[in-house]
Parts: C-alpha cells; sequence; structure tokens
C-alpha cells in the first residue's frame, strides 16, 4: 500500500497523538500525521538553509556527544536483547526437558499398569487376595495424576510461599 506515493517502507510512522496541558492549564492533545523519510529529509534541508551559521555550528557541535549517547543507548538496548534471548532460551530448553520427563512418567505409568492387570488384579480376582502390589499402584496411580494435573499457579509462582521464621519440615 502507498500513502501519497510513498511506498509503506519509507514511511516513519503512522502518526502519533500527544497529549499536553494548555499554558492555562486545561488539558490539549496534538495529531501529528505520518511523515515519509524523504519529507523529512527535506525538512531537514529547509531547516539548514534556513538556519544561520552559528546555529549550524551549535548542532554540528554536539553531534558527537549525541552520537555517543545514542550509541550508548543501542548498547543498552541490545544488551537487553542478548539478556532476553538467553532467558528465552533457558525457557525453551527447561520446556524441552519438562516434556521429555512428563513423556518418561506417561511410559513408566503405562508399565506399571500394565504389570498391574496381566500380574496383580488376577490375584484380587481370581483368589480374592489384596497383595501389596494392589496398594502399591494405588499410590503410584495418585502419584501420577498429582505430578500431571495441570498447575494451578501462575509461571514463576510454582512454589509455595513461607514466611521466613518458619523451619522447613
Amino acid at each position: 500500500a502507498s500513502m501519497g506515493g510513498a511506498s509503506q517502507k519509507d514511511v516513519v510512522h503512522e502518526g502519533v497523538e500527544a497529549q499536553g496541558v494548555t499554558p492555562a492549564g486545561g488539558a490539549c492533545s496534538c495529531r501529528y500525521p505520518s511523515v515519509t523519510r524523504q519529507e523529512l529529509q527535506r525538512l531537514d534541508r529547509e531547516f539548514l538553509a534556513s538556519s544561520d551559521d552559528a546555529t549550524v555550528a551549535g548542532i554540528v557541535s554536539r553531534k558527537p556527544a549525541a552520537s555517543e549517547a545514542f550509541a550508548k543507548s543501542m548498547r543498552r538496548a541490545a544488551s537487553a536483547k542478548d539478556r532476553y534471548d538467553a532467558a528465552l532460551d533457558r525457557l525453551r530448553a527447561a520446556s524441552d526437558l519438562l516434556a521429555k520427563k512428563a513423556r518418561a512418567v506417561d511410559m513408566a505409568r503405562q508399565v506399571a499398569a500394565f504389570e498391574h492387570v496381566t500380574k496383580c488384579r488376577p490375584l484380587v480376582k481370581t483368589f480374592g487376595m489384596h497383595p501389596p502390589c494392589e496398594e502399591d499402584f494405588s499410590q503410584v496411580a495418585k502419584r501420577y495424576h498429582t505430578l500431571r494435573r495441570p498447575p494451578t499457579c501462575i509461571v514463576g509462582a510454582a512454589l509455595p510461599l513461607t514466611y521466613a521464621s518458619v523451619p522447613p519440615m
């Protein structure tokens, strides 16, 4: 899509609305329309052409400091992005590990259920016995269902909080 002959990539922004305060203390807002890069460059050329030499010299003298401040901000942004990416990588790795362990738990439960149905349950049904494996399987099944239950808390708050004065049990 084009905007007044400019391609979408040439548009700096879609325009903004700035909230402000009038000299009398009332609320006001200003709408700034979108501007293309070419239009900004044209406005810069007009500004420089209408400025005196002292103004241009003052702007040029502040450029190194402004460039350094911009570079410093960009380094901070890049550092923050790197930290975010590293945290996201750790989260993905932990999620993959959790999925593998959940699959292992599921497989162990299936094996335990098969062993229970083929070896323990016949003793109960055929002979009326109540061997320890019957109770063991019930406990394992209860533990499995507890482990596979979806979390009831938000991510990052999975550990129960206790007061510092309460000794761990």
